[in-house]
């Protein structure tokens, strides 16, 4: 049973208020979301439970919202498939992609799947990763192929929750259960402090080097700046 994502985006003209260039003008896409929702199991604590979703797409480096969805799947627990757009277009740029599923309708009960996942919007509306592959979407899989950890930067005396994506064997990022991914230090731990559920802390200046592991899958090292707050 797979519970699949596919992100695209309707390209936009419009004016650009502030920000410089000889035409005063920039594009805008707004981020369309199709949600196949597999069929919905009689767990509750897990992804495929879900009734309803929020969605939001932020600033890769200061965390501003630019753009949400938030809905309900159907009453009728098989499968189909919707699409959901965003509640503002967005400038061409990169973004994290944030989702999370929760066990009862109009956002309520408990959070059942989450998922985090870098994307860049192109000048066309179309997606990419970050190594300008690609976005496939984001799918819930039966197996976890990889794990990337999402990069970020912690300043000395602030902590931050790090976040990773999963993917599976098709490139398709996956919503996993909360809590789902095991965080430890590689180097550096007198830079950061890291806790196994991936609160990072910064010490002093300088840089580390991170994994984070889920369902038997680590990803590779990935280096952690730690930078003078302000």
């Amino acid at each position: 049973m797979r519970l699949a994502i596919g992100l695209a985006a309707t390209l936009l003209t419009g004016a650009l208020v502030g920000c410089g260039g000889s035409s005063g003008r920039s594009q805008f896409a707004t981020p369309t979301v199709t949600v196949d929702w597999g069929a919905r199991s009689k767990g509750v604590d897990g992804p495929t439970s879900a009734l309803s979703f929020h969605f939001d797409l932020k600033d890769s480096v200061a965390g501003h919202t630019y753009s949400t969805w938030d809905g309900n799947r159907s009453t009728d627990p098989a499968a189909y498939s919707a699409d959901y757009s965003g509640s503002a277009t967005v400038r061409a740029g990169t973004y994290i992609f944030v989702g999370n599923f929760y066990a009862g309708t109009d956002q309520g009960g408990a959070a059942v799947g989450t998922v985090s996942a870098p994307v860049t919007v192109l000048i066309n509306g179309s997606l990419r990763r970050p190594d300008g592959s690609p976005f496939d979407g984001i799918a819930f899989a039966p197996a976890i192929k990889s794990v990337v950890v999402n990069g970020q930067a912690v300043t000395v005396g602030n902590s931050t929750t790090l976040t990773a994506t999963a993917y599976d064997a098709n490139n398709q990022a996956i919503a996993v259960s909360p809590g789902s991914f095991t965080w430890a230090t590689l180097t550096g731990s007198d830079v950061l402090s890291l806790t196994a559920d991936g609160t990072a802390t910064g010490i002093k200046v300088g840089m580390a080097t991170v994994r984070a592991k889920t369902d038997g899958i680590t990803s590779n090292s990935t280096s952690i700046d730690v930078t003078a707050p302000g």
